[in-house]
């Protein structure tokens, strides 16, 4: 239990903070597993936050191959895009961009110092990638063709997850304050991006981490953590937003601590990630199937940080943070298949399709 009370903490302290020494680069790494694109598969990447690094499994075999190539300080999250995968590092202020057919460094993206970026969203033309930074409470605008941050857009504070919506980008703020060491009014700014302006603030409930756009429903559902402490909370919901009038229309008490997500269309069902267990909710009947009350995987206290779909083999990944586990699930069934030692703190499991 000590253990994973230091782990949790360890985990706030790389989710909270950002390096002060400003933007170091790391040595590029050096490419290690393949060649070419000959040698793809349908795989998982896992972002290991402790050990910095990525591992790979093969879905096929469910093989893993760990610590494949270093990251760089506090990674975060992870995103493919025109046949590179950019990968955010939220402690050097950075975006590492690597090659996906060789894993060959390409280059970095100076987010600037003092942000601590969060995640990369990108447009449908694949140049433009937002990305919202914690500490300096705005979202960048990135040009990856440029490889420089063009703009920075304003929101409120502590900003994590985003969406987007046509033409407007939905940033959550957790509005974690420093002084008090808490969560304070969440919200959610409404940027339009042709302007780059924000056009409204909604309120929402606790922590608003996490984003999710559904496009023909016209929603954006809006992923509240609530306190995020270890075994005592249980205050999780989801605010979803009419993206025409830009209002919450519903709340979803799912309880728990719900964080990182992944949907599964077959099923019309999405599964979230967090302290205590694997939660999952329909979201076109807004029916809780799997709540604090029934977790689909109890674990006690384990942090389960992040989760994504194969829909090559039709199975589930989960990432146990507390334990260095990946869980797989049958994805009709949800029995477990099969349980993969991971390096140390996987956190973000992201499945790519060999094309």
């Amino acid at each position: 239990m000590v253990l994973l009370h230091n782990r949790i903490i360890l985990l706030l302290f790389i989710l909270l903070l950002t390096a002060v020494s400003g933007c170091i680069q790391p040595e590029p790494f050096e490419p290690i597993l393949r060649s070419g694109s000959a040698d793809l598969k349908d795989e998982v990447y896992i972002i290991n936050s402790l050990a910095e690094t990525v591992s790979i499994i093969d879905c096929a075999s469910l093989t893993i191959k760990n610590d494949v190539f270093e990251t760089g300080l506090w990674p975060n999250h992870l995103v493919f895009n025109n046949n590179q995968g950019y990968l955010v590092n939220s402690g050097d202020n950075n975006i590492q961009v690597f090659d996906e057919d060789t894993l060959n460094h390409l280059y970095y993206i100076d987010i600037g110092v003092n942000s601590n970026p969060w995640m990369a969203l990108f447009q449908n033309n694949a140049q433009i990638a937002y990305v919202p930074n914690f500490v300096a409470g705005d979202v960048a605008v990135v040009d990856v063709i440029q490889k420089k941050v063009i703009n920075r857009i304003g929101t409120g504070k502590g900003p994590e997850g985003c969406a987007l919506a046509g033409s407007k980008l939905y940033v959550g703020n957790t509005a974690w304050s420093y002084e008090t060491y808490d969560f304070q009014q969440g919200t959610v700014s409404i940027i339009d991006i042709n302007s780059a302006t924000v056009i409204k603030t909604i309120l929402t409930g606790k922590n608003p981490q996490s984003l999710i756009a559904f496009p023909s429903r016209n929603e954006v559902h809006v992923i509240c953590t609530g306190i995020n402490s270890g075994g005592g909370s249980d205050d999780g919901t989801i605010n979803i937003i009419d993206t025409v009038s830009d209002q919450i229309i519903h709340t979803i008490t799912i309880g728990g601590s719900p964080g990182f997500w992944a949907i599964d269309t077959a099923y019309q069902s999405v599964y979230l990630a967090g302290i205590g267990g694997i939660q999952v909710y329909n979201y076109e009947t807004r029916e809780v199937i799997n709540g604090s009350a029934n977790y689909l995987i109890p674990e006690g206290d384990d942090h389960f940080s992040g989760i994504t779909l194969d829909t090559a083999y039709n199975r589930i990944f989960i990432c146990n943070f507390s334990k260095d586990r990946i869980i797989v699930l049958d994805r009709s069934t949800k029995a477990v298949i099969k349980e993969i030692q991971g390096s140390d703190g996987p956190m973000f499991p992201v499945f790519h399709h060999d094309q």
